[in-house]
């Protein structure tokens, strides 16, 4: 029978990628970005929307997945995620699009980029860079740029 010791070492030697320093880090991570996303400059017409679309892939459409789950039934708009390269039919000129992508190359997440302004203007980016960071510029879209400094493990949790 293996003891704790042997069994959390056992666990630990799996984390290749440091997750376990990303998690106790995650206090820090959630006050940066409280802290820094104040400085990104919303529209205020983009308050004006009926439907919130997040696009994003796994971790990068994980806060939205907790946002919706937790706060769901005290939202006044709903939450939708898209994971997939179009972007659903419903959204429209009244729609608020997040793209999310923690490297800013996913393909999906960007393929929806390249099409989302013909249904709509209202979009936000958050990447730590990327071809999605210079998408953002190049249509000049608000996006909070992701600074990893509380990740170790560089990946989007």
């Amino acid at each position: 029978m293996m003891n704790v010791q042997t069994l959390v070492s056992s666990v630990f030697s799996l984390d290749k990628s440091d997750m376990r320093a990303s998690l106790n880090e995650i206090g820090k991570q959630c006050m940066q970005a409280f802290e820094d996303a104040g400085s990104v400059a919303i529209p205020k017409e983009f308050r004006r929307h009926t439907a919130v679309l997040v696009v994003g892939m796994g971790g990068s459409a994980l806060g939205a997945d907790f946002v919706r789950n937790l706060y769901g039934d005290m939202l006044k708009r709903p939450i939708k995620i898209s994971m997939d390269y179009t972007t659903p039919k419903w959204v429209s000129q009244d729609t608020l699009v997040i793209l999310s992508s923690y490297s800013g190359d996913t393909e999906e997440t960007l393929a929806q980029a390249h099409s989302i302004l013909e249904r709509t203007s209202k979009v936000v980016a958050l990447t730590c860079g990327g071809a999605l960071l210079e998408w953002c510029k190049k249509n000049n879209k608000p996006v909070y740029v992701i600074n990893p400094m509380h990740n170790p493990c560089g990946v989007p949790r």
